[in-house]
């Protein structure tokens, strides 16, 4: 099994890029967010890897760190998503963005990933929902978003569950909060306003 690659970056186009380990060019399929996090051609480049075995030939898979990999092995476990499924999933969200809507229960947005329909999302938060912490997965997608941390209770998560169940997805809703300033005696209507004016 090939874990990893560490060589040089020697090309790239719209879905892999190959990399030459020791005089060896291997080439990865890889997210539009994974390549784009590439260094130049010619730079040395670390790319963590899966690697696939069926009976029409083999195929490597990369990611730019352990921790997106891992989410991608869970990923490819829900039947019915293989690796290509899970790499259009990971290109259309960031792990932390996955994780949390896994979390949370937000198919909508899931599901706008390529390929990836509402019912293989809900699929997918059924089988993998129990498998991540929704703790520490809101505490990584508000660290990769810039946002700062937010109270389990008090108006900013009412404002945000009333959003929600007005059909509004979990990244819109928060994106929309995001900035508004409150405290625990902040007005939920207030906040639902500004909000909505980010919104409409």
């Amino acid at each position: 099994m090939i874990s990893f690659l560490d060589g040089i970056l020697e090309d790239v186009d719209p879905e892999s890029a190959v990399v030459n380990v020791g005089g060896i060019g291997f080439t990865v399929f890889m997210g539009g967010s994974a390549l784009d996090a590439l260094p130049q051609i010619g730079q040395r480049v670390r790319i963590y890897t899966f690697f696939q075995v069926r009976e029409d030939g083999m195929a490597l898979y990369g990611f730019m760190s352990r921790e997106a990999l891992k989410l991608f092995k869970k990923v490819i476990s829900v039947s019915g998503i293989g690796p290509r499924g899970g790499l259009s999933l990971l290109s259309a969200l960031s792990p932390e963005d996955l994780m949390f809507s896994i979390a949370s229960g937000d198919a909508k947005t899931i599901a706008k990933a390529p390929g990836i329909g509402k019912r293989t999302a809900e699929r997918l938060i059924l089988e993998l929902k129990d498998k991540v912490d929704p703790k520490e997965a809101l505490a990584d997608y508000q660290a990769a978003a810039g946002m700062p941390a937010m109270k389990e209770t008090g108006p900013l998560p009412e404002a945000l569950q009333a959003l929600i169940s007005l059909g509004y997805s979990q990244s819109e809703a928060r994106n929309a909060l995001k900035d508004i300033p409150a405290d625990d005696s902040s007005d939920v209507q207030d906040i639902l306003q500004q909000a909505f004016k980010r919104l409409l």
